[in-house]
């Protein structure tokens, strides 16, 4: 049992600094969208481009990355959404089990599911150096 618990200290640690840096991805990710509005509209004042597609697909793949590797963050605190009918009533001890069994049924399936079919995908882009349809794009592989 000591050797669980110390991988899952080490895991919770690791998730701590994973969301510590996506706290500052996230900061990125709105300037780079405020950017995008604001240089948007000033260009057109100005009859200058001041954005480009690049960085709306920037904005798209750091808000990617910020779910991704934030959202352990957010579970492990309990901070994600979840529709409380029911929940907030119930004992910590049946709220623990109903988080249990969703996450072996749902969560775990799900998430092997989603990594598993999309090998095919990720491979054939990345073989392909599949890059955006849009001109001035980014490449899609990553």
């Amino acid at each position: 049992m000591q050797p669980l618990l110390a991988f899952a200290r080490a895991v919770d640690r690791w998730n701590r600094r994973i969301a510590g840096l996506m706290a500052w991805l996230v900061l990125l990710m709105v300037l780079v969208g405020a950017w995008n509005a604001v240089g948007r509209d000033l260009g057109k004042r100005l009859d200058v481009r001041l954005t480009s597609n690049a960085l709306l697909e920037l904005q798209w793949y750091l808000f990617g990355l910020a779910f991704l590797f934030g959202a352990p963050y957010a579970l492990r605190r309990a901070a994600h959404v979840r529709v409380d009918v029911l929940y907030g009533s119930l004992t910590e001890r049946a709220r623990l089990w109903i988080d249990l069994c969703c996450t072996l049924l749902l969560l775990l399936p799900a998430t092997t599911a989603a990594i598993a079919l999309s090998f095919e995908f990720v491979g054939d882009s990345w073989r392909d150096d599949e890059w955006s349809s849009d001109p001035g794009g980014l490449p899609r592989w990553p």
